[in-house]
Order: C-alpha cells, then sequence, then structure tokens
C-alpha cells in the first residue's frame, strides 16, 4: 500500500457528495481504513461495516470541511468514532421490548448472591448494569425507569451492603 493521494479537486467532489469523487475517494482509502477500523474492533465484519457507514454518510449527505486537504484526516476521524461507536454499542444490553418497566434479574446470580445476598432487586440491577454492562446512571435511568436522583443512592447503598458483607467474610 503507497502513499494515499487525495487532489484538492477530488475533495471538493467528495465533500459534495458526488458518486464518482466518493468512489475513486473510497477506492483509494478503502484498504487504510479498512485496516484501521480492524485494528480497533478486531473483527472483520465490524470493520467493513465502519468504513461503509462512513462512505454513506458522505453520499447521502455530503461532507463539509473547511480545508480541502484535510480529507484523509476527515475520513481517519470518522472511521475511528465509528468504529468506536460499534465497538460502545457492543458493550450495551438492548432491553426487551416485551419486559416490565423495571427489568427482572436473575437474583440467583450466583456471584451477587454469594457476595450480597441482601441487595434488593433494584440495588442488583444498578449494581449489574453499572458494573458489569457499563452503563451510565442516565442509561440506566432511561432503562429502568428510576429516578436519576435516587440513582446514586441506590448504588451507594448497595456498594456499602457489600463491603459490609465482604468485611464479614
Amino acid at each position: 500500500m503507497g502513499k494515499i493521494i487525495l487532489e484538492p479537486e477530488l475533495a471538493v467532489s467528495f465533500q459534495r457528495g458526488e458518486r464518482g469523487a466518493v468512489g475513486e475517494v473510497y477506492r483509494r482509502t478503502y484498504k487504510f481504513l479498512y485496516l484501521l477500523a480492524a485494528g480497533i474492533l478486531s473483527s472483520q465484519d465490524d470493520a467493513f461495516d465502519a468504513v461503509h457507514d462512513v462512505f454513506a454518510k458522505a453520499i447521502d449527505r455530503g461532507v463539509e470541511m473547511k480545508d480541502d486537504s484535510r480529507l484523509l484526516s476527515y475520513l481517519v476521524t470518522s472511521v475511528r468514532r465509528r468504529a468506536y461507536d460499534i465497538l460502545a454499542t457492543r458493550k450495551r444490553v438492548e432491553p426487551d421490548a416485551d419486559a416490565e418497566t423495571f427489568p427482572s434479574f436473575d437474583t440467583g446470580n450466583p456471584y451477587f448472591v454469594a457476595i450480597c445476598p441482601n441487595l434488593s432487586e433494584k440495588e442488583t440491577a444498578v449494581l449489574l448494569l453499572h458494573l458489569c454492562f457499563g452503563f451510565s446512571f442516565r442509561e440506566i435511568a432511561e432503562l429502568t425507569s428510576i429516578p436519576r436522583s435516587s440513582l446514586h443512592d441506590i448504588y451507594a447503598g448497595a456498594l456499602k451492603k457489600a463491603r459490609g458483607t465482604l468485611e464479614k467474610k
């Protein structure tokens, strides 16, 4: 793979979303962008999707750049951002559409039962969603319909119970 050269005229046409220009930029940059995405995602399919999502967006909406000579930097940044978005969504659990307002978790989870048999279902849910799945408190509030102001108290209480239980053992 040689040096990638994207002429200013090509960059201008790309910004307008002209299919021929987008195709030419794609042909010149695909391998590089794909390898970048694959390095982040460790998945060929996801890397393929990340690169194609960036180019599909360019075709649909066009691109606005202040400096035509920065097209490659723009593409690298866009693919990297899209790859990290895909990586973040992997860590998320999609809520069940038929679930109750407050999701039911397996309180028989041996790990949590062994550590904290005295946690409530809400405390278990908040700990699991935050610690195991990486959800933010805002996301947990949206998912569980628990007021965001209460989540901090529930989380702090669950941690306090967990520490107390572990200190006794």
